[in-house]
């Protein structure tokens, strides 16, 4: 009976990994226009910072960065519905996990930061490190993996950067916004493009 049960999980977990490949396209381009998005986002805020521009600009900025981005994953959710694309148990995992993960940036972000004035920088990169590390494993893919320790050795760098013991580039300049811009495009927008790629090749190999 054991042996039967175990068998069947392992059927059951070799479904999940099978199901994860037909969703993987599609999040990899989730990955490459939420990461363009957040990474010009940062840069525009560093160069009002150096403008010293005061006021709501970065309230405004923000709201239309995350706005852009979750209207775009709307409409990509409500066209897959439409279309009637096979839904599985891992599309449903990582749709979770990564609106799970929104969500806790979103506070971060609206209410975290203006709250403590403090970037928030430091806490979401190690939030994405664990969505980072939950989709590379369900997707077995090693480039997320390597996106997760990277993004939890940023939050640390980042952590130490907002610190006062810290020693500023420039009295305006936010470090560790400069270094999580940079480290969006590095392990979000090039792992997608890789993940995207990979999946979009064996699709139409198979």
């Amino acid at each position: 009976m054991d042996r039967i049960d175990a068998q069947q999980e392992l059927a059951f977990i070799r479904k999940v990994i099978q199901d994860s490949r037909r969703v993987a396209v599609d999040n990899g381009v989730d990955y490459i226009v939420w990461g363009v998005l957040v990474s010009l986002g940062m840069f525009a805020t560093i160069g009002l910072e150096l403008l010293r521009v005061t006021g709501a600009a970065y309230l405004l900025l923000w709201i239309a960065v995350m706005g852009g981005g979750w209207v775009f994953s709307l409409v990509r959710h409500l066209r897959e519905r439409s279309t009637e694309r096979v839904r599985t148990m891992a599309g449903a995992i990582l749709n979770a996990l990564w609106l799970a993960c929104g969500i806790v940036i979103m506070i971060l972000i609206f209410i975290g930061g203006p709250m403590l004035r403090q970037s928030p920088s430091p806490a979401i990169a190690a939030v994405l490190g664990i969505g980072f590390l939950v989709s590379g494993v369900l997707l077995d893919f090693v480039y997320f993996k390597v996106s997760a320790a990277c993004w939890w050795a940023g939050s640390a760098a980042m952590f130490y950067l907002e610190s006062p013991w810290a020693r500023p580039v420039h009295p305006r300049l936010h470090a560790d916004m400069l270094l999580f811009a940079v480290m969006m495009i590095l392990f979000q927008v090039v792992p997608g493009i890789i993940l995207y790629r990979r999946w979009r090749n064996e699709v139409a190999g198979g």
